[in-house]
């Protein structure tokens, strides 16, 4: 069944993390043989993923996740690019496995190494990166920003050196697709009129209109665990841009704007009070602090990189539905 969150974000804190990978697969419940991937995300890897940053155990975090007491958003930072790469598997039903002397676990016999190999076509993305905005309860936004360290950065070599420390390694998908957090930030959701989300957006606020070109994907979004097993709960369809454009919304069904209103000097003390002013190209509430801040843009040159088109370190319209 399709599931959205029940949860009201405006006012809320939120956490936004925007994570990066050379390489990424979230494979399709659909595919078999050729493993195909989702595009964006899917809401029950982004729960664990940053269940992975705190070091919560498995199965134990799908309540924190659920949709009475979180909301998510998804905001693709660049296209959305696959490719195809052909690699060998192996089958590893029971009666294919065998024990080794002396080697822990369980290995693939070599009889069935050498006639059972097959050649499968796995998709990846290509340079993924993803913001993900997060409303849950406050003991898991203090935890994820205590590992993330979400303060406001007051001078661009703060910006490029968070104190990151996740309890696991980080992957997006796949093991092997082994992923950077590049940036935290801890502010609050305000209400917007905007009519066009940066984020993913559910079907059921989508609102189609001229010129606008958007995918469908439908992906699962909520778990719970049931003898000793994964059950998956709730599924969540959701259009996107695969170019990173945005994608038209209804402002009454789904869009929060996101603003950045909380800043920190280096001994954690706050700084000003926040301004607020109307945005005169988007049409929507922002909320800056009154003090100055690196330039959003100045971030990723003055380290000698290449920009981010949007990233947590600039306001941007979500719907925080999912």
């Amino acid at each position: 069944m399709t599931t959205t969150t029940s949860v009201d974000p405006v006012g809320r804190d939120c956490l936004s993390v925007t994570i990066q990978a050379d390489w990424a697969h979230f494979r399709r419940i659909d595919t078999t043989t050729d493993k195909q991937t989702y595009r964006v995300i899917p809401r029950t890897t982004v729960a664990g993923l940053l269940a992975a940053v705190v070091g919560a155990p498995r199965d134990s975090y799908y309540e924190a996740f659920g949709p009475e007491v979180s909301a998510v958003a998804v905001v693709p930072e660049t296209g959305l690019r696959t490719m195809a790469v052909p690699q060998l598997t192996l089958p590893t039903k029971e009666s294919d496995l065998t024990t080794v002397p002396n080697v822990g676990g369980e290995v693939v016999k070599p009889g069935v190494t050498a006639e059972a190999r097959q050649r499968r076509g796995f998709e990846y993305l290509c340079d993924p990166a993803y913001t993900i905005h997060l409303v849950a309860a406050d003991d898991w936004l203090d935890r994820l920003a205590d590992r993330l360290d979400a303060r406001e950065p007051t001078t661009p070599a703060e910006a490029h050196d968070p104190a990151i420390s996740p309890v696991y390694t980080l992957s997006l998908g796949k093991s092997e697709c082994l992923a950077d957090v590049t940036d935290c930030v801890r502010s609050t959701v305000a209400a917007t009129d905007a009519d066009r989300a940066d984020s993913i957006v559910p079907e059921s606020a989508l609102v189609p209109a001229p010129g606008a070109a958007f995918e469908m994907e439908r992906t699962p979004a909520y778990m719970t665990t049931a003898d000793g097993r994964r059950r998956t709960t709730g599924f969540v369809s959701y259009g996107f841009d695969p170019d990173g454009g945005q994608v038209p919304a209804d402002p009454d069904a789904s869009a929060c704007h996101h603003a950045r209103t909380r800043r920190h000097d280096a001994g954690g003390r706050r700084l000003g009070d926040p301004v607020v002013r109307r945005g005169d190209a988007t049409r929507h509430w922002e909320v800056h602090a009154s003090v100055p801040e690196v330039a959003r843009g100045e971030r990723a040159a003055e380290s000698g990189g290449v920009p981010r088109r949007r990233g947590c370190g600039s306001d941007s319209v979500c719907s925080l539905a999912s």
